[in-house]
């Protein structure tokens, strides 16, 4: 994205969120999706996902 943290901080406030939510939100539709079309199982998508960076 092109623009300036300050400005996305003012639109995600106006929009009365934030960058954390959006993207727990889209972490928890994608691991959703994955589990609904049987790509892979709760524990792939556990160890695999986004946060799991964060969690070793």
């Amino acid at each position: 994205m092109n623009i300036m943290t300050r400005t996305l901080q003012r639109k995600l406030q106006k929009e009365n969120t934030s960058f954390r939510e959006l993207s727990d939100a889209l972490k928890c539709e994608f691991a959703s999706a994955l589990l609904r079309h049987g790509a892979f199982t709760v524990s792939e998508v556990y160890y695999t996902g986004p946060t799991a960076q964060r969690m070793i």
